[in-house]
């Protein structure tokens, strides 16, 4: 079979042409359809990282918001729990305070109430005590004890320094000393001269006595050189035991 040429060539042409047309009217367009599309999704797809980039910032930031407003709560929280605390020790110590300042109060109380009762009973035991020691040895009064307390008075001064002695007496010169005498009861003018006698020995120097009564006394005597007086009567004995025994009951409370 002979190659007919001219139908080769026009097919050629026709394949050309029809190559042409397709790049012309068909492949261009398709192409730049498709360049758009690609260009609108690369677009879409960078509009979609930015906006997942700005989703993410934004988690970021409300995270660290939340992070920030979660310490700010742990601060504030602490903060009013120590505030809190302060307030109840506070108050705690406060009502300690008021507590103990009562308690010290009602003690304070209770001791004085304590005492006075105490004082009380001291002086209404010394005072029975006294009375009864005093009714007692008034039935035994008389020259006999006088006597006896005499002789402790005597036996005090002469046991008593030279220089002690010269100060109880206050006399001028050349003048006897005077000292007062007292007793519970009237002294004989025999007893009198006794005592005178032993008393100017006991001094050493002449004496002018006054003798006087005081019931109160109950029985012995006391001397009154003035500024000083030696008590030796029942009545000081008596109340010397009342101080001693208000004293012993006071140690032993």
């Amino acid at each position: 079979m002979a190659l007919d040429w001219w139908t080769l060539a026009l097919q050629v042409f026709n394949f050309l042409v029809l190559v042409w047309l397709l790049q012309r009217f068909l492949y261009r367009p398709a192409r730049r359809v498709i360049e758009a599309r690609r260009a609108r999704e690369g677009a879409a797809l960078a509009e979609a990282r930015r906006l997942q980039q700005e989703a993410a910032a934004k988690q970021a930031e409300l995270e660290a918001r939340a992070k920030a407003l979660e310490a700010e709560r742990t601060t504030l929280r602490e903060a009013m729990r120590r505030e809190i605390e302060g307030e109840r020790q506070r108050i705690l110590e406060e009502a300690r305070r008021e507590a103990a300042e009562l308690l010290a109060g009602a003690r304070r109380s209770l001791e004085e109430e304590r005492r006075r009762l105490l004082e009380g009973l001291k002086a209404e035991i010394a005072g029975l005590a006294t009375d009864l020691a005093r009714r007692i040895l008034e039935e035994l009064r008389g020259p006999p004890l006088d006597e006896v307390f005499f002789a402790r008075l005597e036996r005090h001064l002469l046991d008593m320094a030279e220089t002690e002695r010269q100060e109880l007496l206050d006399a001028g010169e050349g003048e006897p000393a005077r000292v007062r005498v007292v007793t519970a009861a009237p002294v004989g003018e025999k007893r009198r001269r006794d005592w005178r006698h032993r008393l100017e020995r006991a001094f050493g120097a002449a004496l002018a006595l006054d003798f006087a009564e005081e019931p109160a006394l109950v029985a012995g005597l006391e001397l009154d050189f003035g500024a000083t007086r030696l008590r030796f009567s029942l009545a000081g004995l008596l109340d010397r035991a009342r101080r001693d025994l208000m004293a012993d009951v006071e140690t032993g409370s």
